[in-house]
């Protein structure tokens, strides 16, 4: 097939950028021929190579939902030269509605793959501090206001983010395919009002190759990295680390130094970092630098506490075979088997979430078991099978 592929940014080592990377290497290696598309002010610098790349006239702005004359003027060129079967957008939402309507009028099959829940969520990742929310999937906007899911003084910020997310729901009712990771991820397109016929399922967009040098070690430490925020489950450490023994050891990155006391603070987490129990890694500025500090850890220690859609940081554990402690939401619910390929607690179960830590730290072969399965699990994401999901996904 040829298809139009429309990321966020095709630039740079943003989580979205490798997410659409991994995507284009997928798509073209089932044969198809991919052509992406990206705003006035990108470069393409991180499309694979095999895949051609069209920068539009402009930059995507809100309002180009609505209408945007030279857009579709630019997209109907680019149309007639390439003849594209699919228009397939994978990201957020920042993606032209009207583009998405130019194409169906066109006849061009239209698809969707949203790696994360801005499609619904103004929070983007759809959690409230009491666990997951997808109340704005079947009501949009409104639990928004109820749960004070907006910031008061970015309300213009809210206001343009709920058109677009309305304008664009229409078009997403209407593509020829709605994609996700996993039947929860499918669900909440359900919600949302799109038609089971529409629904498919394709694996987890992520590329490991750059794992498979790396020689995983045990250095006697449990990880805890990624976003700083409450839908990871930020706010649930202290209560997790208050009920772990002190011969549990924790590191937990912080990219940059001045965001340390913030995060801390914020988190409650001092008593901790004052007792020697909570260690904070600095300085993990390259990608090796990451990759070396979760390939020495023990286990990886994964709060998050949304309708997760398959984290790097869970693909990059699993790959390396560390074993997950980790809650029942989102894919993960999914893909994880307690005392199989991860540890699984209820949502928000602190003692048993704390009780999986201790019992992964005090035994030696439930990790290698566990890690041993973990590694099984995520190579099966990406083998040939896997992939060819997307033949029968864009049928």
């Amino acid at each position: 097939m040829r298809i139009l592929l429309m990321p966020d940014i095709p630039d740079g080592n943003f989580s979205g950028t490798l997410s659409a990377s991994a995507t284009v290497k997928q798509l073209l290696s089932l044969g198809h021929e991919v052509w992406v598309i990206g705003r006035a002010i990108d470069t393409g610098a991180s499309v694979p190579e095999g895949a051609m790349y069209q920068s539009a006239p402009t930059n995507f702005r809100w309002y180009e939902h609505i209408v945007s004359p030279k857009l579709t003027a630019w997209f109907d060129n680019l149309c007639d030269i390439f003849k594209p079967d699919y228009l397939l957008m994978v990201g957020g939402i920042q993606k032209p509605a009207a583009l998405v309507r130019r194409a169906r009028r066109r006849g061009v099959k239209t698809a969707f793959l949203f790696y994360i829940n801005d499609f619904f969520c103004t929070r983007v990742y759809a959690g409230l501090a009491d666990g997951p929310c997808t109340a704005c999937a079947a009501v949009p906007e409104i639990p928004a206001f109820k749960n004070r899911c907006y910031n008061p003084d970015r309300f213009g910020q809210f206001i343009k983010s709920a058109i677009v997310r309305t304008l664009l729901r229409r078009e997403i009712r209407k593509a020829n395919r709605v994609l996700g990771y996993s039947r929860g991820h499918t669900a909440i397109h359900a919600l949302t009002g799109v038609a089971t016929s529409a629904l498919a399922q394709v694996t987890f967009q992520f590329d490991p190759s750059d794992l498979e040098e790396w020689m995983p070690t045990d250095d006697g430490y449990f990880a805890i990295t990624g976003q700083a925020i409450m839908q990871k489950g930020f706010h649930l450490l202290a209560g997790i680390l208050s009920r772990l023994p002190p011969t549990v050891r924790i590191k937990m990155s912080i990219y940059r130094t001045e965001e340390a006391r913030e995060i801390i603070d914020r988190f409650g987490l001092q008593p901790f970092c004052d007792s020697g129990r909570l260690e904070i890694v600095y300085g993990l500025q390259s990608r090796s630098d990451y990759v070396a500090f979760l390939s020495r850890a023990r286990g990886l220690i994964l709060t998050s506490f949304y309708p997760t859609t398959g984290e790097f940081v869970l693909q990059e554990a699993l790959y390396l075979g560390k074993p997950v402690i980790a809650f029942d939401v989102g894919a993960h619910a999914d893909i994880l088997r307690d005392g199989q390929n991860a540890m699984v607690a209820s949502a928000g179960k602190l003692d048993e979430f704390a009780q999986k830590i201790v019992r992964l730290d005090t035994d030696p072969e439930l990790r290698r078991a566990i890690g041993a399965q973990a590694r099984r699990t995520a190579l099966s994401f990406y083998d040939r099978a896997a992939v060819a999901k997307w033949d029968t996904a864009l049928t």
